[in-house]
């Protein structure tokens, strides 16, 4: 059961990384100010750090999101807009890819023991 309720936290972490990547493909610096795009961004990191600190599971990658429940963030990481946007830039890309890699590895080591039980 723990797998199943890991996939399903993997799989919300990755749509909200995705949510992030859809609504600022080109964003700016300056335009993370503005209230209308920083608030679901804020949005979509929180609920980044719930997600991951769900996941039984450990991992390099979510440790880090672990660290974006609401307060750490908007204490931390929220305020600083260019760190914030460094890390989107620079981070969000390579966390997306560690969390596929997590979900298609998992995805597998559920699928071998259905497959020899269906063989047997």
């Amino acid at each position: 059961m723990k797998k199943l309720t890991d996939q399903i936290h993997l799989k919300n972490i990755l749509a909200c990384i995705e949510d992030i990547e859809d609504y600022c493909p080109d964003i700016t610096p300056q335009e993370l100010r503005e209230e209308e795009v920083i608030m679901p961004i804020y949005r979509n990191f929180t609920m980044l750090g719930i997600e991951a600190n769900l996941v039984y599971g450990s991992h390099e990658a979510l440790t880090t999101l672990k660290s974006f429940k609401k307060a750490d963030f908007i204490e931390g990481i929220g305020r600083d807009i260019y760190a914030l946007y460094n890390f989107i830039v620079n981070e969000l890309s390579k966390l997306k890819s560690e969390v596929m890699s997590l979900i298609s590895s998992r995805e597998k080591s559920q699928s071998t023991p259905r497959l020899s039980r269906m063989s047997a």
